[in-house]
């Protein structure tokens, strides 16, 4: 089975940086990337993931947070927070 991550970053060129890192160490990774909320966790709905990494300051992020979001959409999934600022 390819493992398979998701992504969820606002930002896409940070996004293709971490894509482009990810799979020159690990080139059978398979890579979503949600750049909101809202996509990560319709793709959390669809698919199972060996992992998220996840960038806290989403814009549509509201007062629960997304790594609050995220758990409670995928609790056994871990999860890599990834952020530029708290």
């Amino acid at each position: 089975m390819t493992p398979r991550i998701l992504l969820v970053e606002d930002m896409p060129e940070l996004a293709r940086m971490l894509i482009v890192s990810l799979q020159l160490e690990w080139p059978e990774l398979e890579i979503d990337v949600a750049h909101d909320l809202a996509s990560a966790l319709s793709s959390l709905a669809q698919k199972d993931y060996g992992e998220v990494i996840l960038d806290l300051g989403l814009p549509d992020s509201r007062d629960e947070g997304p790594f609050a979001a995220i758990y409670k959409a995928a609790p056994k999934t871990p999860l890599i927070i990834l952020t530029g600022g708290i």
